[in-house]
């Protein structure tokens, strides 16, 4: 009779722990891996093919908490700290649509909360966190100069005016006519329409829940959809459904007419403030 090697006394109950979590994957059968010595979750090569594990579930809505390894793509050898962007710990920052951001808690009267990309370049003093940037805008005097608004389609990144105008183009072509309200957008501008509808005596509801917005870099723009400023024209909801077509995100109801370009879309695949 043929003698068997004896088995690992570690590894008692393994093979039965491994199949009692095992179930049917798209490529083969998804069994997860735990390394010797411990550590993230491995991906194991079985007759089915080799399945990636999934990965763990989000803890903020679709969006994931940031790591200390997601946090060292934002820091640099020189100053690491984690103030540098602005929060006191790494727990307040979580990642979304791309971009690593913060809330800062303070809902407004409609319930929204301010988000910011924590890697923003302007405006933020590097002393400062959120909440005191914050501050800072809302007890801020403004020129008139950060009151003008540019509807200069001319005024955006070069990669965006070909895809808004193939966009604009189609729209109309259902007989949805759009009008360009307004691309980019200086950071003073930006930091006042933040400041609309949260200082004591302004009546009016906020405008903006963000003081880093895409429309600073020429990378955004809003649209009024045939003379409808409510939102309310079918129009809006064909950009909705077909903005990524054209490279843009789409935030929706919040700002109907708001778009943001983030690179174009693939055919077949086919929302910043």
């Amino acid at each position: 009779m043929p003698q068997h090697p004896k088995q690992d006394p570690r590894l008692e109950g393994l093979l039965e722990r491994l199949l009692a979590s095992a179930k049917p994957g798209p490529q083969g059968i998804e069994v997860p891996k735990v390394p010797s010595g411990g550590g993230s979750v491995a991906t194991l090569r079985l007759p089915g093919g080799v399945v990636e594990p999934p990965s763990p579930p989000p803890t903020v809505g679709q969006d994931k908490r940031i790591t200390p390894e997601l946090l060292g793509q934002l820091t640099s050898p020189s100053n690491p700290s984690v103030a540098k962007f602005g929060v006191e710990s790494v727990e307040k920052v979580y990642k979304k649509n791309g971009r690593f951001v913060v809330d800062t808690a303070r809902p407004d009267e409609q319930g929204m909360v301010p988000t910011h990309f924590v890697d923003w370049k302007e405006g933020r003093l590097e002393t400062e966190t959120w909440e005191v940037y914050e501050d800072r805008v809302l007890s801020k005097d403004f020129t008139p100069a950060d009151t003008v608004q540019d509807n200069n389609i001319g005024s955006l990144e070069a990669e965006v005016i070909g895809p808004l105008h193939a966009l604009m183009r189609e729209a109309k072509g259902h007989g949805f006519n759009m009008a360009i309200t307004e691309t980019e957008r200086s950071q003073g501008r930006q930091e006042e329409l933040f400041r609309v509808g949260r200082v004591t005596g302004d009546k009016r509801s906020p405008i903006t829940w963000t003081l880093t917005s895409a429309h600073t870099l020429g990378r955004a723009a809003d649209l009024i959809i045939n003379e409808d400023s409510t939102g309310s024209d079918p129009g809006y909801k064909w950009l909705r459904d077909n903005a990524k077509r054209f490279g843009f995100t789409s935030i929706g109801a919040a700002d109907p007419g708001h778009i943001a370009f983030i690179g174009k879309a693939s055919p077949s695949a086919r929302a910043s403030r």
